[in-house]
């Protein structure tokens, strides 16, 4: 490759095109670094993608695998076998990375910060303060069906 540039390089020279040259390489060097950036993008994500059943912590096979040799298609594809395979090898020479047969994921809970059966805590805080009001207010039976409805939810 750098014979061939060098010989493009020289073929410019001689045709008076040295500038339209520079400017072609710039833009191969451009191009051929944002294909590498994308390449290891897809790689690193390829991987970890097949890292999550097989390790504990997906982010090990980062860690531990050298990726480089993984060769990503012109189309974006990578050999999945070749990956496995690697996994298969990282589990075999440190099995302490494997995920454990019925290993829960480490995150147990959702994202809904406390709320139980779509009753947020602040609908029950409310229905708390709505009680307080009925019983000072003395208003018994309102105060009774306020009561029923928070043991509804403490339940759920």
């Amino acid at each position: 490759a750098d014979r061939v540039s060098a010989l493009e390089a020289e073929l410019a020279k001689l045709q008076g095109k040295e500038a339209e040259f520079a400017e072609a390489q710039k833009a191969r060097e451009a191009e051929s670094a944002a294909l590498a950036k994308a390449n290891d993008r897809i790689r690193r994500s390829e991987v970890l993608r097949a890292a999550k059943g097989v390790l504990a912590d997906p982010s090990d096979a980062l860690r531990y695998l050298d990726i480089d040799p993984f060769v990503v298609s012109d189309d974006g594809e990578i050999d999945e076998a070749a990956i496995a395979e690697a996994l298969a090898d990282l589990v075999t020479s440190r099995p302490y990375l494997a995920r454990a047969e019925g290993q829960q994921k480490r995150f147990q809970g959702n994202a809904d910060q406390g709320a139980r059966n779509a009753t947020t805590k602040s609908e029950e805080q409310r229905l708390v303060d709505e009680l307080g009001e009925a019983t000072r207010g003395r208003q018994f039976e309102r105060a009774i069906q306020i009561r029923q409805r928070l043991a509804a939810i403490k339940s759920a």
